[in-house]
């Protein structure tokens, strides 16, 4: 939601992903009864977003060191040398699960990483679509992400990706993973589109390969990024995450 103020028209104006906002989009967004909202500032691990750890991995909060200048940076980094370990931060409760189609819903970050080396990327991703064996590629997703597997060769670059039944299709950005943005999925209302944006510009509108509740996997999913090393010679890569926003619409 943008609100411009104008000096030269004496007029303010609101607008919701580039659109105008009518009033029923402001009652939508800001009506606690149309709008389930998670947000962490990652200051501390108090929040409405869960860390998750699998083989080991560490999940630091409130650091000033990445992301000059700011503070309340969590910092997700797998145990270098460590098979498998992996660090993530989702939606909470651990039990709660996400089914795309069912209603509207946008998970947004800002982020970057920092890779060890090229070859180190396997398994990085932020966005839709994380299960509590996280060592394993999603077979039904829709997230940013990089990383070697399913199609997808080795870069420093974010790719947009949709996977459904373990049949993706990847769309590269071209935008290096090392510089800090804003990163938003949108997923619409029937999953038939899901619009990936780059500090509020869209990047990629994906139609195929959307999960929903009669995949393979039921649809469910969480929400949020996760980092983990495909080898025990893997490096000590790390994911830095100033905050995390998650907004699901209710029709009521």
């Amino acid at each position: 939601m943008n609100v411009t103020v104008s000096t030269a028209s004496n007029s303010v104006s609101i607008a919701d992903s580039g659109i105008l906002a009518s009033d029923a989009m402001l009652t939508r967004t800001y009506d606690p009864r149309l709008l389930v909202r998670q947000f962490g500032d990652f200051h501390n691990n108090v929040g409405d977003f869960a860390e998750a750890l699998a083989s080991s991995g560490i999940v630091q909060y409130n650091i000033t060191s990445d992301l000059p200048s700011k503070n309340g940076v969590a910092v997700l980094t797998p145990l270098n040398g460590t098979s498998g370990s992996s660090a993530a931060i989702r939606s909470s409760p651990l039990t709660q699960s996400i089914v795309l189609g069912s209603e509207e819903m946008r998970i947004s970050s800002k982020l970057y990483l920092g890779l060890s080396n090229v070859g180190d990327v396997a398994f990085i991703r932020s966005g839709f679509g994380f299960y509590i064996s996280q060592g394993a590629a999603a077979s039904d997703a829709a997230y940013f992400r990089c990383g070697t597997f399913t199609g997808l060769t080795t870069s420093t670059n974010w790719y947009c990706t949709t996977i459904r039944d373990g049949v993706a299709t990847n769309f590269d950005t071209g935008l290096p993973v090392a510089t800090p943005r804003v990163l938003s999925v949108e997923v619409n209302a029937a999953a038939t589109s899901v619009v990936f944006r780059n500090n509020g510009s869209v990047v990629y509108t994906s139609t195929t390969n959307i999960p929903t509740a009669t995949s393979a996997s039921l649809g469910s999913m969480y929400a949020g990024s996760f980092l983990s090393h495909n080898s025990a010679s893997a490096g000590a890569n790390r994911m830095g995450i100033d905050y995390m926003l998650f907004d699901q619409y209710v029709q009521r």
